[in-house]
């Protein structure tokens, strides 16, 4: 399941930045792509004994692909706050830790050591926020935090996180994101940040793709020169035209 999954998002990525590239082949990209896959996301007693638990540990996936190699992810976020269940409850991710009842009794996401390409499980660090329900436990906002170039392009892991009221409960299949329009963020070490919302692609799958264009190269100094020459010329025959 994980190397299939692996395979599915990395084809998509290739795909993406194959059509990004014959579109416009002076200007690469760099594309990060996020999904949620699976039939839930829970280990709860409520499932007990029931397989599609086995697609709850690596759900939640994350790749970057492309061809600059000088960019790289400082943190990515997914922020659950602008939906309600059924117009009224606030979803959030359950870190209570109780005990057959969330995700792996987890007080946190779990990484799903298996499928890390490229990364070390020390360069990845998260944090959450006690906003909405005054608990870290039940964060509305989670955050991957990740070592100084360490998250770079070929890069990619995936993980387990239980939710609560996100169109479905305590069955949450990977097309919730995308029905709920959860957002999600990438913040590059340079400072840049893009945001889009998960959009749905089966009824187990969710997916949210950005696409980061690469640093603009810097023109030679002729060239620099000989538009700056070209401009003011341009002003001069204006001038004399209006004399004229």
């Amino acid at each position: 399941m994980i190397l299939v999954k692996s395979i599915n998002t990395f084809l998509k990525v290739a795909i993406a930045s194959a059509a990004v590239l014959a579109a416009n082949p002076a200007h690469a990209a760099t594309v990060v792509i996020a999904d949620t896959t699976g039939r839930a996301n829970t280990t709860s007693s409520l499932l007990k004994d029931n397989p599609i638990q086995e697609d709850a540990k690596n759900y939640y996936g994350v790749a970057l692909f492309g061809s600059d190699s000088s960019i790289f992810v400082q943190s990515i976020s997914y922020d659950l706050s602008e939906y309600r269940h059924k117009g009224k409850y606030r979803g959030y991710f359950d870190f209570n830790g109780a005990s057959g009842k969330n995700f792996n009794n987890a007080f946190g996401p779990v990484i799903d050591s298996e499928s890390l390409v490229g990364l070390e499980q020390s360069d990845i660090t998260f944090t959450t926020d006690m906003f909405a329900f005054n608990s870290i436990y039940k964060p509305q906002f989670l955050t991957f935090n990740f070592a100084p170039n360490s998250f770079g392009t070929g890069d990619s892991f995936r993980f387990g996180a239980d939710t609560d009221n996100i169109v479905r409960d305590p069955i949450t299949p990977g097309n919730a994101f995308g029905e709920a329009g959860v957002k999600f963020t990438v913040r590059l070490e340079n400072g840049d940040t893009f945001s889009a919302p998960f959009i749905t692609l089966s009824p187990t799958s969710s997916e949210v793709m950005i696409t980061i264009p690469d640093s603009p190269s810097v023109p030679e100094p002729m060239t620099i020169f000989g538009s700056v020459t070209a401009i003011g010329f341009g002003m001069l025959f204006r001038k004399i035209k209006r004399k004229q």
